[in-house]
């Protein structure tokens, strides 16, 4: 299915029902697998709370691309826009990808409501995160013209070897 067929929904974070939240929590366990291969998945419950238990100065937006059965989540994708007295020109996000939908344009499609969103909220800087471990998003994001503003390193201590 290419992106331009694909409908793009929103994920409403306080009106999603059981089989939403069980849909994001797969598709977020997914990505974590890639990414960090070791650690064990999320459980359902700390999904939720992560999503639903903001503070009330951060705006926060999410936008997912369904599967034909609108039971899997292939793709999404995030803004988070922080009202308070600093930094008022930035704001956040993130766009995921499931590795067998990739180069399909579903990232592109999820960054133009961000970008409105941003836009509308009146930012004129977004930060996102890349990981070494999906080379994908490092490439798509110099694709738009990112650029790099803080390389990091992530250590792990697994409290079993001490």
């Amino acid at each position: 299915m290419l992106a331009t067929e694909a409908p793009l929904a929103v994920f409403d974070l306080q009106q999603a029902g059981e089989a939403q939240w069980q849909a994001l929590n797969s598709f977020q366990n997914r990505l974590q697998a890639e990414q960090w291969p070791e650690d064990s998945p999320r459980p359902l419950t700390m999904t939720i709370a992560e999503f639903r238990d903001r503070p009330a100065c951060l705006d926060h937006q999410m936008w997912v691309i369904w599967d034909r059965t609108g039971t899997q989540i292939r793709a999404a994708g995030s803004l988070e826009v922080f009202n308070g007295s600093h930094n008022q020109h930035l704001a956040e996000f993130w766009i995921q990808v499931l590795p067998e939908a990739r180069r399909q344009g579903y990232a592109r499609q999820l960054l133009r409501p961000i970008v409105a969103g941003a836009r509308a909220a009146n930012r004129r800087l977004l930060l996102t995160w890349t990981s070494e471990a999906v080379p994908a998003g490092a490439t798509f994001v110099r694709g738009l013209g990112g650029q790099p503003g803080l390389d990091e390193h992530t250590n792990q201590l697994e409290l079993t070897d001490l």
